[in-house]
């Protein structure tokens, strides 16, 4: 599943709809590609593949909840 499915269904799953989904959505988005750059295996196309949970500024708990949703 790639990532932004996997960012998707986590929003879907807490209800968020319409400006809240995008505006969610855009600042996650934001920070994979922030994280990506630092910490790139692009050996995968999903959430956990892309960085280190615990090296990004959000910390591990943060994506993981958004890892684990999909």
């Amino acid at each position: 599943m790639s990532v932004k499915k996997q960012l998707r269904a986590f929003y879907v799953k807490q209800g968020l709809t319409g400006k809240h989904f995008r505006k969610a959505m855009q600042h996650d988005m934001k920070a994979v590609r922030a994280n990506c750059d630092k910490y790139s295996r692009p050996e995968s196309d999903k959430l956990s593949g892309c960085f280190v949970f615990k090296a990004t500024r959000q910390g591990f708990d943060y994506w993981a909840d958004r890892h684990q949703c999909a």
